[in-house]
């Protein structure tokens, strides 16, 4: 191949793979403590209420919200791999995992809402947190809570 039909190789597949390599926004609307490895508890577009969804179950190099739109309980009842998982200011759901679970994002921002970890593994970029609940409300005034609380609302 000469240097040419290299370029025109390589830029064709350039105008091919971002869209690949890019992973697609979806946004929480399953009903109440449905399971976030069905389809139709995802949906590509920013809902105005929880309604059957219309995306993929979110893969590794997907973004995926809960939203005031949806306040429903999401399950983590299998492994979940997202590049970053967003709970926006007004949701009012919990994030749980079920025991045993792991999920793994690149990024993670917490406005609203509750994670539980619930004896599963939450890793962030790296680190991690094995059952924990943020925020959480501790009964006395604990430094580990308020940094957990500290650190659940800002972008890690």
């Amino acid at each position: 191949m000469n240097k040419r039909g290299f370029w025109l190789v390589f830029l064709g597949l350039g105008w091919w793979l971002p869209a690949a390599a890019h992973g697609a926004t979806l946004y929480w609307v399953g009903p109440a403590a449905a399971s976030t490895a069905l389809a139709g508890s995802w949906t590509t577009s920013d809902p105005k209420t929880c309604e059957s969804g219309n995306g993929p179950v979110p893969g590794p190099r997907d973004s995926v919200i809960f939203d005031a739109d949806c306040d429903a309980d999401a399950t983590v009842a299998a492994d979940l791999k997202v590049a970053a998982l967003t709970m926006q200011a007004g949701y009012g759901g919990t994030v749980r995992q079920v025991p045993g679970t792991t999920v793994t994002v690149g990024r993670l921002q917490q406005d609203g809402g509750v994670y539980d970890t619930n004896g599963g593994l939450l890793q962030i970029g790296g680190g991690s947190l094995a059952d924990g609940l943020w925020p959480t409300a501790a009964p006395t005034p604990s430094p580990v809570a308020d940094a957990l609380t500290a650190l659940s609302k800002d972008t890690l």
